[in-house]
């Protein structure tokens, strides 16, 4: 059983190795939203008559998403201006909505990075599809026009609201070796920023030798028999909820709670199996190494309520099964090993 032991624990570390290689999966999502506001100056190199144009605007403001083209095998495949980019979206919003100018355009900028690399890049123009209506030449300019010539230029405002969020690795596979051995399978299901709770499962088994089980249980006349059912090795399953705190960039304090089922495999003409049933309670530090493989220390206490004996083939035994004042107890089990969260 020992050297049984030895080799699942060493193939969970090397597992845990092995799959570490890969990078860590984060998406980092920037947004920026901008409001710029630009006057050109007419520019030519002849002496024109004016021209005059009146703008037929709609009432309802509308806006299209331009989807850059990206080129994959480079981390920054970006060359062109933000400039470029955004005539690139208005030209876009005319084609769309088959307008020859945009009134009040309203830009907001969506990056999407994974792994390093640039996923996607979103320009989304906003504004009032406006056509010429009449374009006619004047020999003097209208007073609005005049007055209009007037304002201080360029007029330029920015608005900028930038943010990024990270989205922490959603799953958790971790193995484990102290008086106990085992492994456990975790899911993100609540991220509340310095708490995080996580749905976890987790098998582990005693690295001791086998335990000699005696008990007591009631006959068919509901007198206590001692009851003796030999050597048996068990295997512990925890079900539960483990909540993570947030203490720095590389540490992580967690507890865990939830159920525990311990089967105990014995040798036995009359019971196959005795199960424990109860709580499980415990607690661990969380210090990252690299990327996203930690170092962990726990801990865990099996609290159980009820033993229940598990009678074999051709057993006859026609008592309950109910065990009380079984040896043998489940004392705080402790462990030291490897997390890698993807």
């Amino acid at each position: 059983m020992r050297k049984i032991s030895n080799t699942l624990q060493l193939s969970v570390i090397v597992l845990l190795l092995v799959i570490s290689s890969c990078s860590k999966k984060m998406l980092v999502t920037k947004s920026t939203n901008s409001r710029d506001y630009q006057l050109n100056a007419h520019q030519s190199g002849l002496i024109l008559r004016p021209l005059v144009a009146d703008l037929q605007v709609e009432s309802a403001r509308k806006e299209v998403a331009y989807n850059t083209p990206l080129n994959k095998k480079k981390s920054d495949p970006l060359n062109l201006r933000l400039s470029d980019l955004k005539s690139n979206a208005l030209q876009l919003f005319m084609t769309t909505h088959n307008c020859d100018y945009v009134v009040d355009p309203i830009f907001s900028k969506t990056v999407s990075k994974s792994r390093g690399r640039l996923r996607e890049y979103i320009i989304n123009v906003s504004g009032f599809p406006a056509k010429y209506s009449k374009i006619y030449q004047v020999d003097t300019l209208p007073k609005s026009v005049v007055q209009y010539d007037k304002l201080k230029k360029p007029v330029r405002r920015l608005d900028y609201i930038n943010s990024i969020d990270e989205n922490d690795p959603k799953y958790g596979l971790e193995g484990t070796v102290g008086n106990v051995g085992g492994v456990q399978f975790d899911y993100l299901f609540n991220d509340m920023d310095e708490i995080k709770l996580r749905a976890y499962i987790s098998l582990h088994a005693p690295l001791s030798e086998k335990e000699s089980l005696t008990g007591l249980l009631k006959d068919n006349n509901s007198n206590d028999q001692t009851m003796n059912f030999g050597i048996g090795q068990n295997f512990r399953i925890g079900l539960g909820v483990m909540p993570e705190f947030l203490l720095g960039r590389f540490l992580k304090v967690r507890l865990n709670g939830g159920l525990n089922i311990s089967p105990y495999i014995i040798d036995n003409p009359m019971f196959s199996a005795v199960t424990r049933l109860g709580f499980q309670l415990g607690g661990g530090l969380d210090i990252k190494l690299y990327k996203n493989l930690s170092l962990i220390g726990r801990f865990h206490s099996n609290l159980n309520f009820v033993d229940v004996a598990t009678k074999s083939k051709g057993s006859n035994w026609d008592g309950k099964t109910v065990v009380k004042q079984l040896s043998g107890g489940e004392y705080l089990n402790g462990g030291a090993g490897l997390r890698l969260t993807f």
